[in-house]
């Protein structure tokens, strides 16, 4: 007679599914890899910066600096 997990004997414990470890580990790895080279293309290419907005202090900066240089 065969013994279960918590030796009580019985029926044999039922088979549990494979967790594919390997394969989720993978797929984790992928998936940070593309998540970076996305991230990296994306702020290359300036799609998530907003406007620059002048402010008027520094366009007043500016202006002095042209009117003293005359």
């Amino acid at each position: 007679m065969a013994l279960d997990p918590s030796g009580l004997g019985g029926e044999p414990p039922r088979r549990r599914p494979p967790l594919y470890v390997i394969p989720m580990g993978i797929a984790l790895v992928l998936a940070a890899f593309l998540g970076a080279a996305v991230g990296l293309v994306w702020q290359s290419s300036g799609l998530g910066e907003e406007p620059v907005e002048r402010s008027a202090q520094s366009s007043a900066g500016a202006g002095d600096g042209a009117r003293g240089a005359d």
